[in-house]
């Protein structure tokens, strides 16, 4: 799944747990400060809620294209 430019791809590690890997196509991400190559969201009951809450990490810029020095 793509959002605002990042790919999303969510996966279920163990059954009932849902997880996410947002990724940018540049390869640049900003976490917390941080320059990331890619960001985990945690653990969820289903696919529709990881991506809700990965799309959510981007809309409110807590996952971002850049860098930000």
């Amino acid at each position: 799944m793509r959002h605002k430019g990042f790919n999303i791809e969510e996966s279920e590690r163990q059954p009932g747990h849902w997880h996410a890997i947002v990724t940018h196509p540049d390869g640049t991400l900003a976490h917390n400060g941080k320059r990331v190559d890619r960001v985990e969201i945690g653990s969820y009951p289903d696919s529709k809620s990881v991506l809700e809450a990965a799309n959510l990490e981007i809309d409110f810029l807590r996952i971002k294209q850049h860098f930000e020095r």
